[in-house]
């Protein structure tokens, strides 16, 4: 009788060992609720930093309508724009970085927990859904990477234009630089298009692990 007590209380052990294995491989993996809440953060960066940087080119824009009397002020609207994207720029950064620092704990402990699966199916599954996370995170952190690799170029452009109309501020120094102004408005663009990407690219990523 003892016997088949130890049998019976030994079946039961492993069979809700296996359904509370089940359960957590069928819901959400709770370990990615840091990352979730990072890649949220993140996407939210990404679309100020694009509408600053709008913003910058527009400012950009109204330049060439400036005369003697008015380009002062264009020229202190042009250097709070620069500003403000040196701000949201850093933002991004500080962001990506957060996103980075949750993933590689997130990741790590999904890989140990990975691994105390007994059940062969139970673990090939666990190991599964790791490898398809750990793809999309690959792929929403080259999208990042690159929006915020593209910011610094253009940052670097803006302050020579924005230095060169501090240093002679007149009508005629605004004319004379209309080529790298445009140039430069092409360049915003870019980084707006980029940043854009990278947002829609994180709410694909948290709609993935859902």
């Amino acid at each position: 009788m003892y016997r088949w007590l130890v049998v019976l209380l030994a079946l039961l052990v492993a069979s809700c060992q296996s359904a509370n294995q089940g359960a957590a491989l069928q819901a959400d993996h709770p370990g990615l609720g840091p990352l979730a809440q990072r890649v949220e953060a993140s996407r939210v960066a990404l679309l100020d930093a694009a509408q600053q940087f709008q913003s910058a080119g527009e400012q950009l824009g109204s330049l060439a309508a400036v005369n003697d009397s008015s380009v002062q002020s264009a020229i202190a609207a042009m250097q709070q724009q620069y500003d403000d994207a040196i701000e949201a720029a850093a933002a991004v950064g500080a962001a990506n970085a957060g996103v980075e620092q949750a993933a590689d704990t997130v990741f790590r402990q999904w890989q140990i927990e990975a691994g105390v699966f007994t059940d062969p199916r139970l673990k090939a599954d666990s190991q599964a859904k790791l490898s398809q996370a750990w793809q999309g995170y690959q792929n929403l952190s080259q999208v990042q990477r690159q929006a915020l690799a593209a910011m610094d170029p253009v940052l670097a452009q803006m302050n020579r234009t924005v230095s060169a109309l501090n240093a002679n501020p007149t009508a005629g120094t605004v004319a004379s630089l209309a080529p790298d102004v445009n140039a430069l408005q092409g360049a915003i663009n870019g980084v707006v298009r980029n940043l854009q990407s990278a947002a829609e690219a994180s709410g694909t990523f948290l709609s993935s692990i859902e």
